[in-house]
């Protein structure tokens, strides 16, 4: 069950959470960039990917047969951009996430 901010709060909170939570998030992004050192933000999500996909190695899962807790971590890292052109972009740069992200669905 996928909600909108719009169904799950007031209208007052929903405007509050996806407006002034964009302009949070806006606002910590480049102190964010700026730890990690990181330039390129899809170039550093399927360096990371990559990391991820070498632990799979030939198994299902990371967990083997069934998901684990990293399984699940990583999932909801890539369903938070899901519907979002940077999905597609990993999906397709990455055939063996696009796989494993079928079988977690």
């Amino acid at each position: 069950l996928r909600r909108s901010a719009d169904d799950a709060f007031p209208p007052l909170s929903a405007f509050l959470v996806k407006h002034v939570g964009a302009l949070g998030m806006s606002m910590a992004h480049g102190k964010i960039k700026q730890k990690y050192a990181i330039d390129d933000e899809r170039e550093a999500l399927l360096a990371r990917l990559d990391v991820w996909t070498a632990e799979l190695g030939d198994r299902a899962f990371r967990g083997g047969d069934r998901p684990d807790l990293g399984d699940v971590a990583v999932f909801g890292v890539l369903g938070a951009v899901a519907g979002l052109p940077a999905r597609g972009d990993v999906v397709a740069a990455r055939p063996a996430v696009g796989a494993w992200l079928e079988r977690m669905e």
